[in-house]
């Protein structure tokens, strides 16, 4: 009975780089890479030039857009890297979406289900590179400002009274080029000279 190993991740995580150690240590230079990907436009070109040229060259490569569980039968390897289910599944999904969502629905699922049972009756290893597409850091496209006000009580010296804030123009923490990603003593040492510029003009705290 052949193993399946999943290997998943979120985008630009480096699991196709894991993947392809993960094969090398298995297989060596005798490893069949199954790549679903294709160059449908210039970017999706220029990437699969750069995993190509990064591949070992002895390994072989098999281009399967659909179908993949016939590149898995048809290995003469013991180790196969297909990369990746995620672009498999959008492959089948595209190309029966014409026939209604019920169809392109079990196109995805049939395609999945061969490849498994390719993978269980080949025998040896094959290596399954997918994406969790709602894993992982991503930018920010947008911020918003927020002061969020409430009763602090004894925090502050005095009765409870309204808070009083200075706005400091000078000093920064918490933003590009300021020490708010740092969590070290230094991210909030940062803010004392501000602080202390917010006492001399009267004010309990500063943003």
């Amino acid at each position: 009975m052949g193993k399946i190993i999943l290997i998943t991740g979120g985008a630009r995580s480096g699991k196709s780089a894991y993947a392809e150690r993960r094969a090398a240590e298995l297989g060596g230079e005798a490893v069949t890479y199954v790549a679903t990907a294709e160059a449908l436009d210039e970017e999706m070109a220029r990437r699969i030039a750069r995993h190509r040229a990064e591949r070992p060259s002895p390994w072989t490569t098999v281009e399967c857009p659909r179908g993949a569980a016939g590149a898995l039968r048809s290995a003469t390897t013991r180790v196969v890297l297909l990369d990746c289910l995620t672009v498999l599944a959008s492959n089948a999904l595209l190309a029966a979406e014409a026939e209604g969502e019920e169809t392109a629905q079990a196109a995805v699922l049939e395609e999945a289900e061969r490849l498994r049972e390719a993978g269980i009756a080949r025998g040896g290893t094959t290596l399954v590179v997918t994406n969790e597409v709602g894993l992982g850091v991503r930018p920010s496209e947008s911020a918003r400002f927020l002061v969020i006000a409430s009763p602090a009580g004894n925090y502050f010296s005095g009765p409870l009274r309204p808070v009083s804030l200075w706005l400091s123009q000078e000093y920064v923490r918490a933003a590009p080029g300021g020490t708010g990603a740092a969590k070290t003593g230094g991210n909030y040492a940062a803010s004392l000279v501000a602080q202390q510029e917010a006492t001399e003009n009267g004010c309990d705290q500063v943003v």
